[in-house]
C-alpha cells in the first residue's frame, strides 16, 4: 500500500498494490478537519462527506448530501439499517 503525506502530515492518497484501479483520497478543511473520503475500485466511486459537531465527527453523508451515517457517543445510526 502506498501513501501520500502533504505538509501537515495529513494523509491525501492510499494506492493498494495488486490493484493499480483501486485508491482513496482524503481532503481537509482549513481547520484541519478531515472533511471528504474518496474511494475508487475501477468501476465505482463512492465520496463520503464528514459533519463535524465541534470537534467531533458526528455525522457522513454521501455525495448526494443525504446523512447515510449519524455518530453518537453511544454508537451510530446508519440509514436503512438497524444496528
Amino acid at each position: 500500500m502506498g501513501v501520500r503525506l502533504v505538509s501537515r502530515n495529513h494523509l491525501t492518497a492510499i494506492a493498494y498494490h495488486g490493484h493499480p484501479r483501486w485508491h482513496t483520497t482524503l481532503s481537509y478543511d482549513g481547520l484541519d478537519h478531515l472533511t471528504t473520503i474518496t474511494e475508487q475500485d475501477g468501476r465505482n466511486i463512492e465520496t463520503q462527506h464528514l459533519l463535524w459537531c465541534g470537534e467531533a465527527i458526528c455525522g457522513l453523508t454521501d455525495d448526494k448530501s443525504q446523512l447515510i451515517t449519524r455518530l453518537f457517543p453511544q454508537g451510530e445510526w446508519q440509514q436503512g439499517k438497524v444496528l
